[in-house]
This record gives structure tokens, C-alpha cells and sequence, in this order.
């Protein structure tokens, strides 16, 4: 086997690894993208008055956009929006749980 060809094989799994992270990269950003527009369909649905601020789906919404949101900061770390998402998906935990307790 020539130096060519070792310096080929010794080099691909860092292509491969490479790969699969922009392609993870990929995956999450829809995934967020997925999450930002489960969030803002909930706010505009209860804007319109097609939802109501009490009811579970509202708080479910929220929590499912929540999640995608979270996931995709898991690959794309920013700390003050992983706070933020966190933080939401507690209150629309607890708006969950409110309406299934009232």
C-alpha cells in the first residue's frame, strides 16, 4: 500500500465524522425550525381565539415546540435560549397540569 493511500484511510473517519455532524447539524435545525413554528402557531391560534389560554392543547403546543426546540440546542449550544426553552417548557408543563387539576 503506497503513503497515498494510507494517508487516504487514516484520514476518512474524520470525513465520516464529519459528515454525520453536518448532517446532524441539518436534522436539528429543522427540527428547531419544526419547534419555532409549533410555538408560533399556538400564539397565533390563541391570538385569533381559535385556542384558549386555559386549555391543555394550548400548554401541549407550547411544550411540543418547546422540545423541538431543546433538541436542537442540544447540537447547536447557545446558553441564554437554552435557558429560555427550558424555562418554557415548565411553565407549559405546569399550565398542563393546571388545567387537568382545576
Amino acid at each position: 500500500m503506497g503513503i497515498f493511500q494510507e494517508m487516504f484511510y487514516a484520514l476518512q473517519p474524520k470525513r465520516d465524522f464529519m459528515h454525520r455532524s453536518l448532517e446532524m447539524s441539518f436534522y436539528s435545525d429543522v427540527i428547531g425550525i419544526l419547534g419555532a413554528f409549533v410555538l408560533l402557531g399556538a400564539f397565533f391560534a390563541l391570538q385569533k381565539g381559535m385556542l384558549q389560554d386555559d386549555a391543555p392543547a394550548y400548554h401541549v403546543w407550547n411544550m411540543i415546540g418547546a422540545i423541538c426546540i431543546i433538541i436542537s440546542l442540544i447540537f447547536s449550544f447557545n446558553l441564554p435560549s437554552m435557558v429560555l426553552e427550558i424555562i418554557w417548557l415548565f411553565i407549559a408543563i405546569w399550565g398542563v397540569w393546571k388545567t387537568h387539576h382545576a
